[in-house]
């Protein structure tokens, strides 16, 4: 639950997907999330919008998604976070990987009641790739609202 002190809200949530999760040769693919380790606050549901984290109150937030791609050589690799649906608020952007590509992607942010922030990737590899499942990391997102 979101606890409230001097006016400073406090709150997060922990969500993973727990499949792997197709990403479509040169296609911008956002993450589904399906089960959740905690979510202190109702930030994520996972039977609507569940590639979305919301924030229920005001306030600065840490916003994090981590992910391992499946390996392959050829292309780039993008991974990045997105503010309500249009604004890009932090990406990474690499060299296809000679292996897998594990990578993290964080944001510290002020989000007004009511924003979402999903989390998205993008290959142009020539083929398909996938977001492997690894438990404990991949794929996960996650936010801890520090306060306003």
């Amino acid at each position: 639950e979101v606890s409230r002190t001097n006016n400073a809200v406090y709150g997060g949530a922990v969500v993973y997907n727990n499949v792997n999760i197709n990403i479509s040769n040169n296609i911008t693919t956002f993450l589904t999330f399906n089960s959740e380790r905690y979510d202190g606050g109702n930030y994520h549901n996972t039977s609507s919008n569940t590639g979305r984290i919301t924030v229920p109150a005001s306030g600065l937030c840490t916003v994090s998604g981590s992910a391992r791609m499946s390996s392959n050589t050829s292309g780039v690799r993008q991974a990045f976070l997105r503010l309500n649906g249009t604004v890009y608020i932090a990406q990474e952007l690499l060299d296809a990987p000679d292996n897998f590509w594990d990578f993290t992607v964080t944001r510290v942010h002020y989000f007004t009641a009511g924003d979402y922030v999903e989390f998205g990737v993008w290959q142009n590899s020539g083929s398909g790739l996938s977001i492997v499942f690894g438990e404990q990391y991949s794929p996960e997102f996650s936010i801890s609202c520090l306060g306003n």
